[in-house]
């Protein structure tokens, strides 16, 4: 079970952005999200407005991904704090209204 599957078991009201089921299913461009979520992942450009425009309030990922790296020093910068990191995974919570975030034009 993935992140996404287990938080949608334990906490099944919530919603998850990303799951195993996901990779089928397409918007009305022809974009998956779980193509939307590896842009993410990837922290490439504007990975921060997407999570903007999808109103993220928690960001749930392996530790040493690219999003990871990108925010682990200053994760502030982006409007998160990190609430919780073990050997596998990382936790950040949005602390900043969508308005105040700080938008990078690049992942760099």
């Amino acid at each position: 079970m993935n992140g996404g599957g287990f938080l949608d078991w334990k906490i099944p009201n919530s919603k998850v952005f990303i799951d195993g089921r996901m990779p089928a299913w397409q918007s009305e461009k022809g974009k998956n999200s779980y193509q939307a979520w590896l842009e993410i992942l990837q922290a490439q450009d504007s990975w921060n407005t997407k999570l903007e425009v999808l109103q993220t309030n928690y960001i749930f990922v392996s530790i040493g991904t690219f999003i990871d790296l990108e925010m682990k020093d200053d994760p502030e910068k982006y409007g998160y704090q990190e609430i919780y990191r073990n050997d596998g995974t990382v936790i950040y919570k949005r602390i900043l209204p969508p308005t105040k975030i700080f938008f990078p034009s690049s992942s760099t």
